[in-house]
């Protein structure tokens, strides 16, 4: 089974954007910026949960600033200039926004669950594996 996700990025200048894992991309994602990513997070697709996805409701309290509105005196038609701004996540402040959606987990209610809870239950069943150089 090959790896399948992407990644939620916010660039230097605040754009939040996505890329398939396998684009080879390096700079935003928004039309006519250049500028690297500053920010990103890796969501895993392999087993359909989506592990380590940040949702909407929670991406969206790191905003900064909205679009402004243009309307057309003629016809009245409304339309957004510029790109929502978002402010850089920390470490924590990611780790704690991550989530999974369960889908046919027996031991949990289906849907969208964080994964430090799944990463403590882990640990907590099977002890910590991970060893850190330093």
């Amino acid at each position: 089974m090959s790896y399948e996700g992407y990644t939620q990025n916010i660039c230097k200048a605040g754009h939040y954007y996505e890329r398939d894992c396998y684009e080879e991309y390096e700079l935003c994602g928004v039309p006519g910026c250049t500028e690297p990513p500053a920010w990103s997070n890796s969501v895993d697709q392999t087993n359909g949960e989506e592990f380590g996805v940040i949702p909407d409701e929670k991406l969206d309290t790191f905003i900064i600033s909205k679009p402004g509105t243009h309307e057309c005196p003629t016809c009245h038609h409304v339309k957004l200039e510029g790109y929502t701004i978002y402010r850089i996540p920390t470490k924590e402040e990611t780790r704690e926004m991550r989530h999974a959606y369960r889908w046919d987990d027996p031991m949990h209610e289906r849907g969208l669950v964080p994964c430090k809870l799944i990463e403590e239950e882990f640990e907590a069943k099977y002890g910590n594996n991970t060893t850190e150089e330093g």
